[in-house]
């Protein structure tokens, strides 16, 4: 798992989008929200892939997958951007 924060407009997504063989996924258009709905069944699809969630903060609990992929998907190699730097300490279990 890797984290990436920044402010707006430094170049995260680029960053991201440059990246070899990676799976991109940016959270903040409202058609890719639904596939991160069930943490589980996207990390198993994922597994074993290079995966970035760009805009993470967009989903409704981004700490929830976050934190699935770092306790149960370890194959699953997952950067995660966002403007926001605490996104998963807004989330209680």
């Amino acid at each position: 798992m890797v984290w990436l924060s920044g402010v707006r407009r430094v170049g995260k997504t680029f960053l991201c989008q440059s990246l070899p063989d990676i799976e991109y996924f940016d959270c903040e258009l409202p058609r890719m929200r639904p596939m991160l709905d069930d943490p589980q069944a996207f990390l198993e699809g994922v597994r074993g892939r290079r995966v970035v969630l760009d805009e993470v903060h967009r989903l409704e609990r981004p700490s929830e997958i976050l934190k699935i992929a770092a306790d149960h998907y370890p194959a699953a190699h997952v950067l995660a951007s966002s403007v926001v730097p605490r996104v998963c300490s807004r989330h209680r279990w």
